[in-house]
């Protein structure tokens, strides 16, 4: 079930540079920085009162980055948005019988806990991503 929304995730060029903006000039809080070598991302988690937001950058070669492009493609900016769930197994499946269904690859564990980006054709062509945290 969802429980709400866990962050908005926005593609940047820099990771550093970003943080950078989000923490001077915003005054967002840099709670950990993740680097995912599998995947080729590195990703900063930040928080402003109830809004969490997280930073993804490419990191590594082509063959690297590949699986990560494909789902969040090339276009930096907002990418996506993330629902907390409580049981993500549980989640995809009632999900799925209603034919809203992962993208290839998922569930898997993430940044921040199991993870899984749906197929933004079943969206609305929103690229929705459901997180069960790890705690």
């Amino acid at each position: 079930m969802i429980v709400g929304i866990d962050h908005i995730g926005i593609l940047v060029d820099s990771i550093d540079k970003s943080i950078a903006m989000y923490v001077n000039i915003f005054g967002y809080t840099l709670d950990k920085t993740v680097k995912m070598e599998s995947v080729g991302l590195t990703i900063a988690f930040l928080h402003l009162g109830h809004t969490n937001i997280e930073l993804v950058a490419y990191a590594g070669d082509a063959s690297r980055t590949a699986f990560s492009r494909n789902v969040m493609g090339e276009q930096t900016g907002y990418n996506h948005i993330c629902y907390a769930v409580d049981d993500l197994v549980q989640t995809l499946s009632d999900l799925e019988k209603e034919g809203i269904r992962p993208l290839k690859g998922f569930p898997m564990h993430g940044g921040h806990g199991q993870i899984a980006f749906l197929n933004p054709k079943d969206t609305g062509d929103a690229l929705v991503e459901l997180c069960e945290p790890s705690h």
